[in-house]
């Protein structure tokens, strides 16, 4: 919305917004500073009725990764599945590396033991 022809979309939302008695606050944010597990940047639209103020929260100094909101997740079964000459549906080659390494604990993967589930406070010790 923000890239679109000089944010014309963007610009009209925040016009009848402000028409309507709104206080209006856009920001671009970058989501893993707001222990998001996400490298993004999302535009946030704040609208308050009786143009009350906003107060846009403060950075986290904490980073949260997928491990750390996830990790303890039981392993998922299931996904696309191709089936062979056979007709037996057959995991893909990506999908076993992923059920081999992923969250069953392989290599790469992740043991239910070792995580600890996210805080709001920070990272548990």
């Amino acid at each position: 919305m923000a890239l679109d022809r000089d944010m014309q979309i963007l610009r009209t939302m925040v016009d009848l917004l402000e028409s309507m008695d709104y206080s209006v606050s856009v920001r671009v944010l970058d989501a893993s500073r707001f222990e998001v597990p996400q490298f993004r940047q999302r535009l946030i639209l704040v609208a308050l009725a009786s143009r009350r103020a906003f107060e846009w929260p403060d950075e986290s100094g904490y980073q949260v990764t997928l491990r750390t909101a996830i990790g303890d997740l039981p392993k998922v079964e299931g996904g696309w599945r191709l089936r062979d000459k056979t007709g037996v549906q057959r995991p893909t080659e990506d999908q076993e590396v992923i059920s081999e390494e992923g969250a069953g604990g392989g290599p790469h993967g992740v043991s239910n033991q070792s995580l600890r589930p996210h805080h709001p406070s920070g990272p548990a010790g």
